[in-house]
C-alpha cells in the first residue's frame, strides 16, 4: 500500500511527536512534545488541532495553562465507561521534580493529576485491559509502573 500522511511535519505543526493513540472518534492523539501540547488529528482531512491546550504561538518552555503540559512524551485514550473517554498524558523535562502524568476527561476537559514528581521521563502509557490499571514506562528509572484502576468514569 502508500503510506498517507495525516500531518505535514515540514509545515510545523509537530516538533518532536511521540505515542499516537486512536480515540473512539476514530481522530488521534499525538503528544507533541517540543510545542508542549497534545494534539488531535483528524484522520479524515489529515489537519490537527491542540486539545485543551494553547495557542499556535506555543514554543519550546511554554506550558499549557490548561493542561499545564511540559514536553509530553506519551498520550493514550481509554473508554471510561458511562459514555465518557479520557486521555492520560505523562511526560516532564527529566528531572524528577517536573514530571506528571494527568488524566484529561475528553468529554468535559476536566483535568486531574494521577502522580507528580516521582517518574523519570515517562515514555508510554497503557491500560491494563483486565484490570484497567494505568501502566507507565518510567525510562529514566528503568522501570514500569503499575499505578491502579483509574480508567474509570468515576475514579
Amino acid at each position: 500500500g502508500t503510506a498517507k500522511f495525516l500531518v505535514n511535519a515540514s509545515r510545523g505543526e509537530f516538533n518532536k511527536v511521540y505515542s499516537p493513540t486512536v480515540r473512539a472518534n476514530g481522530s488521534l492523539l499525538v503528544a507533541d512534545a517540543f510545542n508542549n501540547r497534545i494534539a488531535q488529528v483528524d484522520c479524515v482531512d489529515g489537519q490537527s488541532q491542540a486539545i485543551s491546550c494553547l495557542s499556535d504561538e506555543a514554543t519550546y518552555g511554554f506550558v499549557s495553562t490548561a493542561l499545564e503540559t511540559f514536553y509530553p512524551r506519551a498520550v493514550y485514550a481509554a473508554d471510561a465507561g458511562e459514555g465518557k473517554e479520557v486521555a492520560f498524558v505523562a511526560g516532564g523535562n527529566g528531572t524528577a521534580s517536573t514530571t506528571y502524568v494527568k488524566k484529561l476527561d475528553l468529554v468535559t476537559n476536566e483535568v486531574t493529576t494521577v502522580i507528580a514528581g516521582v517518574l523519570n521521563r515517562p515514555h508510554c502509557i497503557t491500560v491494563d485491559p483486565e484490570t484497567l490499571d494505568l501502566v507507565v514506562c518510567d525510562k529514566g528509572n528503568n522501570r514500569v509502573v503499575r499505578l491502579g484502576c483509574i480508567v474509570s468514569a468515576s475514579s
